[in-house]
């Protein structure tokens, strides 16, 4: 997967400031997970090939969060 690196750092807004701050709680709020449940016959190269579209089409899927250096 090609993607490129980027090391520029943005503050976040008072919104994901709240998000942050709830998801540092001892909760589960915004940590919801999921899971696929895929049939047999499924091509796994094609849905392999689709994963890595759909994350090289939105780069911020790669976001990080740092509380700095």
């Amino acid at each position: 997967m090609s993607k490129k690196l980027i090391k520029d750092y943005f503050p976040l807004s008072k919104t994901e400031e709240g998000i942050y701050a709830s998801c540092i709680k001892e909760t589960d709020a915004y940590n919801l997970s999921n899971y696929l449940l895929l049939d047999n016959d499924i091509d796994l190269n094609k849905f392999k090939e689709a994963v890595k579209k759909v994350f090289n089409n939105h780069p911020y899927l790669f976001t990080v969060l740092s509380l700095g250096d």
